[in-house]
């Protein structure tokens, strides 16, 4: 899945608008951010320590649900914050 980064406030909004081009959309998010239906959540924690040990799990799961894009937002880039943003970004960069 083409992983693509946005604000928490932009998550829903983003999905919607990805849905509706025809994308099999999913987002890293946790059990308290809205979602638009058909829009598949794949749960990442919220605690660095645990988003990290699950990160690679999670984009793992989207490829293996066959989903197109995959949405995420950054987490406060402190301590292991810092690993899973760094991984993030370049899972959303430009890809050869």
């Amino acid at each position: 899945a083409r992983v693509v980064l946005t604000s928490p406030a932009e998550l829903a909004q983003t999905a919607a608008a990805l849905l509706a081009e025809g994308e099999r959309v999913g987002a890293l998010a946790t059990d308290d951010d809205a979602l638009p239906a058909g829009a598949e959540r794949i749960v990442l924690p919220v605690a660095a320590e645990e988003a990290a040990a699950r990160l690679y799990a999670a984009l793992r799961e989207a490829d293996e649900r066959g989903l197109t894009v995959l949405l995420a937002t950054l987490p406060p880039e402190q301590g292991l914050g810092l690993a899973v943003a760094d991984r993030l970004r370049r899972a959303a960069g430009p890809r050869s």
